[in-house]
Order: C-alpha cells, then sequence, then structure tokens
C-alpha cells in the first residue's frame, strides 16, 4: 500500500491495481451486454458474461447508437452501485491518507473506432475542473481511477506520462462536444516516461488531476468499456503553475 501512494504522488500514476468487485462488475457487464447483443457477431448465447463482453461487433455503430448506449449506462443503478462499491472506495484508501470522499463525476466511456467523441487528445482533467463554474480547484481536487470492464490493451487503451503532474497547469482548448480536453502544447516526451495501460477486466489504475493523458483510438470491431471514477479527501492543498494564457480563458469565460 506505501508503494501505492508513492507512485501516486511521486510518478502521478499508481501501478495496475486489482478492484475486488465481482458483482457490481457482472451487472455492469450483463447491462452492456443485453444493450448491445444485436450488434455482436454471432456468437453463443450461453457464453459467460466475461467473453461475452469482449465479443466484436459486426460493424461500427452508428453514433447516435452508441451516445445512447453510454447514456444508458451512466444513468443507470448499476453504474451507482460500481462506483461507489466498497470495493472501489478500499482501492482509494490506497493513495489516501484521509477517508475517501465520492466526487459526483464519475463517466463510464465506451471507445470505438471513428467515434471521436469517446477519444481523447493530451489532456489533464484539471483543465475541465478549472474552467468549470461548479468546481474550484483550489478546494477539491479528485483522483481518477481508470476502471476496466473488458480490458485493455496497446491497441486500445490510453497513455499516461508518469511525472507531468509536476508541470503544472497547461492551456486547454476547447473541444466539441468534449469540452477543455486538449492541451495547447507539442508533446515531446521520452518513451520511459510513458505508459501504455494494459490491464484485464476488473483492474485499474488511479492517476492524479495533473497528470497528462491521453486515448488510444481502436482501430478494429472490439469495444473498450470503461469508467472513471473519481474519489478525493480533505487535505491541504497544493500550489502549482497554471499557464497564463489559460487564466485569461477563465477570466473572459467569467466576463461572458
Amino acid at each position: 500500500m506505501k508503494n501505492t501512494r508513492n507512485n501516486y504522488v511521486d510518478l502521478g500514476v499508481t501501478e495496475i491495481l486489482n478492484v475486488l468487485i465481482k458483482k457490481e462488475l457482472s451487472e455492469i457487464q450483463n447491462f452492456i451486454y443485453e444493450k448491445t447483443k444485436h450488434l455482436l457477431i454471432n456468437h453463443n448465447k450461453n457464453l459467460n458474461i466475461e467473453k461475452k463482453i469482449k465479443l466484436p461487433f459486426k460493424e461500427i455503430p452508428k453514433e447516435e447508437e452508441w451516445s445512447k448506449l453510454m447514456n444508458s449506462v451512466n444513468e443507470s443503478k448499476v453504474l451507482e452501485n460500481l462506483v461507489k462499491s466498497k470495493g472501489v472506495k478500499e482501492v482509494f484508501k490506497k493513495i489516501f491518507n484521509n477517508e475517501p470522499k465520492f466526487f459526483y463525476i464519475s463517466k463510464f466511456r465506451a471507445n470505438f473506432p471513428s467515434h471521436k467523441k469517446s477519444s481523447y487528445d493530451w489532456h489533464q482533467d484539471h483543465g475541465t475542473w478549472y474552467m468549470s463554474k461548479t468546481i474550484n480547484i483550489k478546494e477539491i481536487e479528485p483522483a481518477t481511477m481508470w476502471f476496466s470492464i473488458n480490458g485493455a490493451n496497446k491497441n486500445n487503451s490510453i497513455i499516461i506520462i508518469k511525472g507531468s503532474h509536476k508541470n503544472g497547469l497547461f492551456n486547454h482548448q476547447n473541444i466539441n462536444g468534449q469540452g477543455y480536453f486538449k492541451i495547447n502544447k507539442e508533446i515531446n516526451v521520452k518513451e520511459k516516461n510513458m505508459i501504455v495501460v494494459n490491464c484485464k477486466q476488473s483492474q485499474c489504475i488511479i492517476f492524479d488531476p495533473l497528470t497528462l493523458h491521453k486515448s488510444i483510438p481502436a482501430t478494429n470491431l472490439f469495444p473498450r468499456y470503461s469508467i472513471d471514477i473519481r474519489y478525493y479527501e480533505n487535505k491541504e492543498k497544493r500550489n502549482f503553475q497554471i499557464n497564463n494564457m489559460f487564466k485569461f480563458k477563465k477570466l473572459l469565460k467569467r466576463i461572458f
């Protein structure tokens, strides 16, 4: 547990962690399967859910249908049960000194080829919190658990830049349909500092809200299902540098 917290503080990201939530995971997997089974390749309906949730699609679903899936999961009780489960909370305890508190923005993600809204360029979660009118980053710093529902590999996952949380908050631009999810800066980083998340279902990583990360867009008909789960703790807040242009953008947003 000590190493996990040290990695989070020093590197801005943990190692791959197991989340013990068998019941909650099975419920959300079944929910997704029931919503998508008519789109999957022909298969044996008696397969266990761990295999069903990894089946490829016949073709790329229409974006409207994909958005409908994401909305139905995000509004479901099964998602709420998972993100607020004891198993999830126990993992957050590995990085916090104080009791983890649930942060209300926890989203299901369904990544698929050609669906631009589900793929994110280099960004920091703090970019969104900083520009929000309802969230004050001086008072709350939610950590993000990237939780895998059906596994991830180098062809369909996310990339993390370890140590990037120490460089302050970059200038972000607003992306239509996503929000402030792209930094206005070229990324030139040593390969050894880049982590491609390769994990099994029910595994996760947790990263700092200032850690740079991005999606690896899917290139095949295998979907990637994940959840961004966020908790925070009461602690002394950090002082970190914020890009001056980004400060100016926030001022303009408040005025207009």
